[in-house]
């Protein structure tokens, strides 16, 4: 028997072994590309999403700031809005046209200018400038009226609150206990992690694990380059009487217990160009400045060529109150100024000019100082530079986002409203949310006596509690009776009509006036009162429900469709997901 109780406790061990042993792994940052990486959602096209492409995209977002392993919930989410995504990027590619589209076609087209734009500055001009380290610390040397800083210092924080350990896991204790036993506790808790820090403990590592700073702690401490005055005193006199590399004692203001740390220091006047940083703020400062003179030649070079065909007839138009696409003007046979493009700068011409709307004079001088940027686009376009294969593909990119943007904004009517019959179809079935049948939370006692009754609402009215007053006017120590009752949760049908009537116009706290009944007169205090609305007062709220309710409906048709459509399947279960802090998800942390 004895032989077979052991071997029955190796068989249930191992039964457990092998039952761990098939358990999923949780994908964490360092198993997301070998563990698991199994196919989720596959689609037409030769769509896959596999879990390390879901991974990236958890990692991507806000969810579990602080580290964790993220819910079921939080994981179909963002799968959810990952597939929509994609599948909205499909019918847009099969079914829409942006060009029909005006605005959204608009704004892409200036976008896409703005693209040629920048990739001519960058190959055309920027590759012309040469900038040595002679040339940046000439020109250092020129301004340096340009580069003065404050006496700054870089700095790192560690907090120890008290208002943390009375929200924490103890809290029950911590707000409820002596003054002094919290100040000990705090203290204690600070005196702690300096002696880390002492010991030779790295400061962010402490800051990460034990700072009640929140927003410096997702950093390890890290607060950045700070100047005198911006923190409250005693901050000054602590954080600029220290050298670099050191750390404070712990000192004490209305926040709490702090100790920082000073990583680099900066005094006032010219920035060091010995500083990296400082070194590539010139060189950047340079950089514009030879990028100016450049472009200003290029632009005067274009000018030479530049014609512009005006639409006179139109020119005194008012173009807030006109047609967008109306055109104003055409750059060299090439590009169109039209109203859409004047509004970004009619507003600033009237307050120039004092005007009430700009004349066929200023518009074309408007036109005239938008030119230099169609010329530079016109020069980019003449040395192919819409042809790259990267601007090709942003250009695509951006063209299929903003389609996109229309293909999802149409699952559903904006302007949609529900009808005054809907809301009050949707009133009457939640009645008892907008007119609760039981609103008010009371507690009554009742008296033999008229006389005693007032006197006893005064008293209970000055604050002593009811059940107090029945005990000091019970039977046993006079004759006149006090009995007192908690009524709960009461409405209309618990309560004597005028009872009920008056309990619902009285303060919240306050009492009624004695009321006689058959065994006495009755005091009734309002303890709470649920609010009643009537469905005029509920409207503005059930509109919003069932807006709500209505979008979530057509996405849902939408999504229903689209999945048949693309013949979606999900082979696998998303697995289980854990993810770092924010602060090192994608970034090493500092240190």
């Amino acid at each position: 028997m004895r032989t077979y109780r052991i071997a029955s406790s190796l068989v249930s061990i191992s039964l457990i072994f092998m039952a761990l042993a098939c358990k999923p792994p949780v994908i964490t940052s360092e198993n997301y590309q070998k563990q698991g990486d199994k196919p989720l959602v596959t689609a037409d096209k030769g769509y896959v999403l596999k879990t390390s492409d879901l991974f990236e995209a958890l990692q991507a977002s806000d969810l579990v700031p602080y580290g964790g392993t993220l819910s079921d919930e939080d994981v179909k989410m963002v799968l959810d809005s990952v597939l929509m995504d994609t599948l909205a990027g499909f019918v847009t590619d099969d079914d829409l046209d942006l060009s029909e589209y005006y605005h959204e076609y608009w704004n892409y087209r200036m976008r896409s200018k703005d693209l040629l734009l920048h990739t001519y500055v960058n190959r055309e001009i920027y590759s012309q400038i040469l900038l040595d380290s002679q040339s940046v610390r000439d020109y250092y040397n020129e301004n340096t009226h340009l580069f003065q800083i404050e006496e700054q210092v870089e700095l790192y924080h560690i907090l120890v609150s008290h208002r943390w350990f009375k929200a924490g896991k103890d809290s029950a204790f911590y707000r409820h206990c002596d003054p002094q036993i919290l100040d000990d506790t705090v203290r204690a808790y600070v005196d702690d992690l300096y002696q880390r820090l002492k010991n030779g403990e790295e400061f962010p590592s402490v800051a990460y694990a034990y700072s009640h700073d929140k927003l410096s702690q997702r950093e390890a401490g890290y607060v950045g380059w700070v100047t005198r005055g911006t923190y409250i005193d005693p901050f000054d006199s602590v954080a600029f009487a220290m050298e670099p590399e050191t750390f404070s004692e712990p000192y004490q203001d209305r926040d709490g217990w702090h100790i920082v740390y000073i990583k680099d220091r900066i005094e006032g006047g010219p920035a060091p160009l010995d500083r990296p940083e400082t070194y590539e703020i010139v060189r950047e400062a340079l950089l514009m400045s030879e990028t100016r003179d450049f472009s200003r030649r290029l632009i005067d070079s274009l000018r030479q060529g530049l014609v512009i065909e005006y639409n006179e007839p139109v020119l005194n138009l008012d173009v807030f109150y006109s047609e967008d696409s109306i055109w104003a003007g055409i750059i060299n046979e090439q590009d169109t100024i039209d109203f859409k493009l004047l509004r970004t700068m009619e507003m600033s011409y009237r307050r120039r000019y004092g005007v009430k709307n700009t004349n066929d004079s200023l518009k074309m001088q408007m036109m005239r100082e938008m030119a230099p940027r169609f010329l530079v686009i016109q020069e980019a376009r003449k040395l192919r530079l819409d042809t790259l294969p990267e601007v090709q593909q942003e250009m695509y990119r951006m063209r299929h986002e903003a389609a996109k943007a229309i293909t999802l904004g149409a699952r559903f009517d904006n302007h949609w409203r529900p009808t005054d019959s809907a809301v009050e179809e949707y009133y009457n079935a939640h009645i008892n949310e907008y007119v609760p049948p039981q609103p008010l939370l009371a507690e009554q006692i009742v008296v033999e006596d008229s006389l005693l009754a007032i006197f006893v609402r005064d008293q209970a009215m000055s604050g002593v509690p009811l059940p107090e007053l029945a005990g000091k006017y019970r039977p046993a120590e006079t004759e006149l009776k006090a009995k007192y009752k908690y009524l709960g949760r009461v409405g209309a049908t618990e309560l004597d009509s005028a009872v009920y009537r008056e309990a619902m116009l009285v303060p919240v706290g306050s009492l009624i006036e004695p009321r006689r009944t058959e065994n006495g007169f009755l005091i009734l205090k309002v303890l709470e009162r649920q609010q009643q609305f009537s469905v005029v007062q509920a409207r503005g709220k059930i509109m919003s429900i069932l807006k709500a309710q209505y979008e979530r409906d057509a996405v849902d048709q939408f999504t229903r469709r689209l999945i048949q459509r693309y013949h979606v399947t999900f082979p696998n279960q998303p697995p289980k997901f854990h993810l770092k802090p924010i602060s090192l998800r994608s970034v090493p942390a500092r240190s």
